[in-house]
């Protein structure tokens, strides 16, 4: 699939931002969920939470 074609990316880039730790719905997303669940997408999910402040 690829990064260009990502939904994750496509949502975030919807909703103008230029990731999703400025989303409201960061913590709650299953897409997100889902793509912090596979072992290489694991440091996404700490350097997001770094972004927003939350570790």
């Amino acid at each position: 699939m690829g990064c260009s074609n990502c939904p994750i990316r496509k949502c975030c880039k919807g909703k103008e931002f230029s990731t999703c730790a400025s989303c409201d719905e960061y913590e709650t997303c299953n897409m997100l969920k889902g793509f912090f669940s596979v072992p290489n997408h694991q440091n996404a999910e700490s350097n997001l939470d770094k972004i927003r402040g939350n570790k």
